[in-house]
């Protein structure tokens, strides 16, 4: 995606192309071929309805991140489209069938990231040239049956990038005092 492109744009055109192929990640095998038998039959939007769907999402992306950087936007799919992309996709005319399911992303002025299926990493799907991705520093467990949780805090965070695409966290870092003191 170029770096002349608004959040509401890189979002709208990664929801557009979900609709030719929708992910059936439910976190249940038996679902998940359910879910592609039954909706699988929807024919894929034509390229006049997912323009018209991607130039209104895009407007009310751009309009909400403007009104609420701090917040952003939030755009997701349970087992069906909700709020803005079900009224982009009924306005496309594109059946809400198309939707991937458990499907989460978020908008902000900088950067924009996106959690496709049940359990799904967030991983970062753009960026504002510019924009100083962040180190996700999640904090590194070991399992510990002899602790009461069942789990022993390391004095270290994960060093990679935040939303990063590996499903495990990895290259730890030490915490400061500071951090440790917290």
């Amino acid at each position: 995606m170029t770096d002349t492109m608004t959040p509401g744009r890189a979002l709208a055109q990664w929801w557009a192309e979900q609709l030719g192929a929708p992910k059936f990640d439910a976190g249940d095998d038996t679902i998940n071929v359910l879910l592609t038998v039954t909706r699988g039959t929807s024919p894929a939007p034509m390229a006049a309805e997912l323009a018209a769907f991607v130039e209104r999402l895009t407007a009310y992306i751009d309009e909400r991140v403007e009104k609420s950087p701090v917040y952003g936007v939030t755009l997701s799919t349970d087992y069906g489209p909700e709020g803005a992309l079900y009224d982009a996709a009924e306005a496309a005319g594109i059946p809400a069938s198309r939707f991937p399911v458990k499907t989460m992303t978020h908008a902000y002025p900088d950067y924009v990231t996106t959690s496709l299926g049940y359990g799904a990493n967030s991983v970062l799907l753009w960026s504002r040239e510019g924009w100083e991705r962040p180190t996700c520093h999640t904090r590194h467990y070991e399992d510990d049956r002899t602790q009461p949780y069942g789990y022993r805090i390391l004095p270290e965070k994960c060093g990679l990038p935040r939303w990063h695409e590996e499903r495990e966290h990895g290259a730890w870092v030490p915490m400061t005092e500071e951090e440790l003191a917290r």
